[in-house]
């Protein structure tokens, strides 16, 4: 009898001294969570991932449609106003995009969203700045290519596309950019080389503001 209580007080002391351990385990693995919750979950990369392939398909659409309609136009007026709709277009495009932008950064500071869902989305939208911005360098390009006299006359105004373009680089650039590579990795029809139409970005006037060329690897 006196051996079984020897024996009870050696495993009560063990429990004892057990258990903080366990809990100190336990918190240890909720520090390793908490510090890895800026990784997306791998449903929410799926998101992510789905989402940027759904804006490159629509974006090189949309870039074709613009290249055809710019080739096809019957002379310097009809190409003026080509870029004049298209400037209208991708500043209301912007701005959109701009509020969609806010609109995330608020939830995240609320901790209305996820950080996942968050990086998921927001590497969507950096795929659709781009796809206003290489537009917008291409009207640019193209524009530069036409007499002012007529550019006047269907109300392009070259230095809004050139703000509006330097806007969303601004806007696809630094965390975005950091996030959109995180999600989606160095991938895309811009990261391929690939420009509207499938050929080179540099034949199509898909240029920056300063005439470099945009295409490539600095792309996210």
């Amino acid at each position: 009898m006196k051996r079984t209580s020897t024996l009870l007080a050696v495993l009560v002391v063990v429990a004892m001294v057990a258990t903080p351990a366990v809990g100190a385990v336990a918190q240890e693995t909720d520090a390793e969570a908490d510090e890895t919750t800026d990784e997306p979950a791998p449903g929410e990369r799926l998101s992510g991932v789905v989402g940027v392939q759904r804006a490159e398909f629509d974006g090189e659409i949309e870039r074709n449609a613009f290249s055809i309609a710019l080739e096809r136009a019957d002379d310097n007026a009809t190409k003026a106003n080509r870029i004049a709709e298209k400037l209208d277009e991708m500043q209301v495009r912007l701005a959109e995009l701009d509020e969609r932008k806010a609109e995330l950064d608020t939830q995240r500071e609320r901790g209305e969203i996820t950080e996942g869902r968050y990086r998921a989305r927001i590497a969507t939208l950096a795929t659709e700045l781009d796809t206003t911005e290489r537009q917008l360098n291409r009207s640019n390009a193209t524009a530069a290519e036409l007499p002012p006299e007529v550019l006047e006359a269907n109300g392009v105004n070259v230095t809004a596309i050139q703000t509006l373009s330097k806007n969303a680089s601004e806007l696809r650039g630094g965390e975005v950019a950091e996030i959109a590579r995180g999600i989606a990795g160095d991938r895309g029809m811009a990261d391929r080389g690939v420009g509207d139409r499938g050929v080179d970005d540099t034949r199509n006037g898909d240029r920056g503001t300063d005439g470099s060329n945009v295409s490539g690897a600095d792309r996210p």
